[in-house]
């Protein structure tokens, strides 16, 4: 995507810890797009991101496949 990625430790793994419950033994990572004031009435999304992560996972997906 042109930058290097941060690595941030943030609350948001629900998902995750869900499927580390199901087996630690798994390396779990959460991407999503930005968001702002999330569980707030002002909440946004910045769609370009949205449509990176799209392109990021699918990208992820093709090189597992092969």
């Amino acid at each position: 995507m042109g930058r290097k990625p941060k690595i941030v430790a943030m609350h948001g793994g629900l998902e995750t810890g869900f499927f580390y419950k199901a087996n630690p033994k798994l390396d779990l990572v959460s991407v999503g797009p930005n968001t702002h004031a999330i569980h707030s009435a002002d909440e946004s999304v910045e769609l370009d991101s949205t449509a990176q992560v799209a392109r990021i996972i699918a990208g992820t997906l093709t090189e597992l496949a092969k």
